[in-house]
C-alpha cells in the first residue's frame, strides 16, 4: 500500500470512521433544498490535486451520494474544502421530483427528474448530463422492479430485465442493447439456506464473465470476498498472458474478523501474487480496537507487518469526537491531530488541525432558521472568513 493510497484512505476515513458522530437533521416537511458553495477569496478554491482538475476537484462528479459525503468529510474535519452546488425538491410524501447539480458558472452539470408509481416507486426518470435519456420502470404484482429500459437522444437503448426467488430476492438480472441482442450480460446470483448471498456470477456473449463469491462464518458473518476470473495467468519469456482456463481463478480480496459483539476488528486486503503465480499475498490489513462501544484507535499493517498508520480517537460524555490523531510512522512530517469545539450537538464550532509542524485553527460560524436548521455556514482560517456553505430551505408546513 503506497503513500498516497494510504493518505487517501485516512482522510476518507476521518469523516466516516466515527460511528457516534451525529448527522445533521432536518426539521420540518421540506419543499425544496439549494446548497452552494461560495467563496469569499477568489484565489482560494476547493481543493485539487492537479491544477487541470475540473470544479469538483480529483474524481470530479461521479455521483451525489459520494460527493455530498466527500464534501462533508473534507468542510468539518480538514482546512481546506471541496465543491458543492445543486438544487433538489422534493413532493408532499419526501419524494425527490427534481436534482440539479450545477458548475461553478452555474451551468448545468447534470439534471434529473423523476415520476412514481401509485404505490410510491420510480415510475419514470428523465436525465439530462452528456445527453438526454429517460429510463421507464416496471413492477410485478409483488412491486418488485423487473424491467429498467433507458431511451436517449441518440436512439441508444438499453435495458435490464430482473428476475426474483420464491423469496423475492434477485435471482438473475440481464442487461443488454436492444438494438444488438448479441451483446449481452448476465449476473447470477445464488444464495445459502440462511438467505445470505454467496456469489454472484458473470456471462457475456464470449461465456463464463468475472464474478464475486462470499463465505460466511457460523453466525452468518462475513468472513471473506473473493473474486472470480474465468482466467489464469501464464508466463511466457519474460511477459505475462491471461489464458481462459476451466474453473477459472477464485482470488482472495479481502477476509473479515469479528469481536465477540460481531464488531469487525481486522480487514486484510490481498493482492495477486507474481511468484508464485495464481496465488495471492497479503497487501495490507487494518484492525480496529474499540472501547465503550466507540472506536478508539485504527492501525494500518503492511505485508510485512510494519505498521503504515495509525489513529486515535477520543470522545467526550456526549460520545461526540474531540479528537483524532494520525500518525504516519515512515512518514512523520504527514502525522495530524485534529481537535474539535462543539457549537450543538450535531455541528463543531472549531477545529484545531495540526499537520507538519503548523497549527490551522478553523472555525466555523451558523446561521438558523425558524425551524432551528441551518441556513449558512462560514468557515474561517485563522481568522479569516474564506467559505461560505449557504442552504435555502423552503417548507410545505
Amino acid at each position: 500500500m503506497n503513500f498516497r493510497s494510504v493518505l487517501f484512505v485516512l482522510l476518507f476515513l476521518m469523516g466516516v470512521s466515527s460511528v457516534a458522530q451525529k448527522r445533521d437533521t432536518i426539521y420540518g416537511q421540506v419543499k425544496s433544498i439549494r446548497e452552494e458553495l461560495t467563496f469569499l477569496d477568489q484565489s482560494r478554491q476547493n481543493k485539487k490535486l492537479w491544477r487541470s482538475e475540473g470544479d469538483y476537484g480529483h474524481y470530479g462528479f461521479t455521483s451525489a451520494r459520494f460527493t455530498k459525503g466527500r464534501f462533508h468529510s473534507w468542510w468539518y474535519h480538514t482546512p481546506w474544502v471541496h465543491y458543492l452546488n445543486y438544487y433538489k425538491e422534493f413532493s408532499e410524501d419526501n419524494k425527490v421530483l427534481k436534482e440539479i447539480w450545477y458548475y461553478k458558472s452555474q451551468d448545468t452539470l447534470r439534471y434529473r427528474e423523476f415520476e412514481y408509481t401509485d404505490f410510491g416507486k420510480v415510475a419514470k426518470q428523465k436525465e439530462i448530463r452528456y445527453r438526454t435519456s429517460t429510463t421507464t420502470y416496471t413492477y410485478d404484482t409483488h412491486q418488485n422492479l423487473v424491467r429498467t429500459k433507458t431511451v436517449d437522444d441518440k436512439g441508444n437503448i438499453d435495458t435490464k430485465l430482473i428476475t426474483y426467488t420464491p423469496d423475492h430476492k434477485v435471482a438473475r438480472t440481464t442487461y443488454f442493447d436492444t438494438e444488438d441482442t448479441d451483446e449481452i450480460d448476465v449476473h447470477e446470483h445464488y444464495y445459502d439456506e440462511k438467505g445470505n448471498l454467496i456469489s454472484i456470477k458473470k456471462y457475456n456473449e464470449c461465456g463464463e464473465s468475472y464474478g464475486t463469491l462470499y463465505e460466511y462464518d457460523a453466525k452468518g458473518r462475513k468472513v471473506n470476498r473473493k473474486y472470480h476470473s474465468p482466467f489464469i495467468k501464464v508466463k511466457k519469456d519474460d511477459d505475462f498472458y491471461s489464458k481462459r482456463a476451466e474453473g477459472g481463478w477464485d482470488r482472495l480480496d479481502e477476509a473479515y474478523f469479528y469481536d465477540e459483539k460481531d464488531r469487525i476488528i481486522q480487514v486484510n486486503s490481498y493482492r495477486e501474487n507474481y511468484e508464485p503465480l495464481n496465488t495471492v499475498a497479503l497487501n495490507y490489513k487494518r484492525k480496529m480496537n474499540y472501547t465503550d462501544g466507540l472506536l478508539s484507535s485504527m492501525y494500518i499493517y503492511q505485508w510485512n507487518d510494519t505498521i503504515s498508520s495509525y489513529s486515535l480517537y477520543t470522545y467526550d460524555d456526549e460520545k461526540r469526537r474531540t479528537k483524532l490523531q494520525v500518525f504516519m510512522p515512515q512518514f512523520p512530517k504527514n502525522n495530524r491531530e485534529s481537535t474539535y469545539t462543539y457549537l450543538k450537538d450535531a455541528f463543531p464550532s472549531q477545529l484545531l488541525y495540526k499537520e507538519g509542524g503548523e497549527e490551522v485553527i478553523v472555525t466555523f460560524d451558523y446561521v438558523f432558521d425558524e425551524k432551528n436548521n441551518w441556513i449558512q455556514q462560514t468557515k474561517s482560517i485563522n481568522g479569516t472568513p474564506l467559505y461560505v456553505w449557504k442552504r435555502k430551505l423552503e417548507y410545505y408546513d
